[in-house]
């Protein structure tokens, strides 16, 4: 394996692995969260789930043995966004 191909696998698993973290959070914590920023838990809880399901996608793609550029470069935008 090659040493850019060991690092955008490792990329995308930590990078999965934050996500669902971090949905996991706002899920749960919606209320709380909610408060301290002024917004609603609802919304909250939405974005929460948004950003697990797209955790899990980057931490299975990072799990398979080829990677696709194409989703590579896909998750670089949406990290972005």
């Amino acid at each position: 394996m090659e040493r850019s191909d060991t690092l955008l696998r490792r990329s995308l698993l930590v990078n999965g692995v934050f996500s669902i973290s971090t949905g996991l959070i706002a899920f749960l914590f919606a209320d709380a969260i909610s408060e301290f920023m002024s917004i609603e838990a609802l919304v909250l809880r939405f974005i929460g789930v948004a950003v697990l399901v797209f955790g899990l996608a980057v931490y299975w793609f990072s799990r398979h043995e080829t990677i696709e550029r194409g989703f590579a470069v896909f998750t670089t935008v949406a990290d972005l966004a």
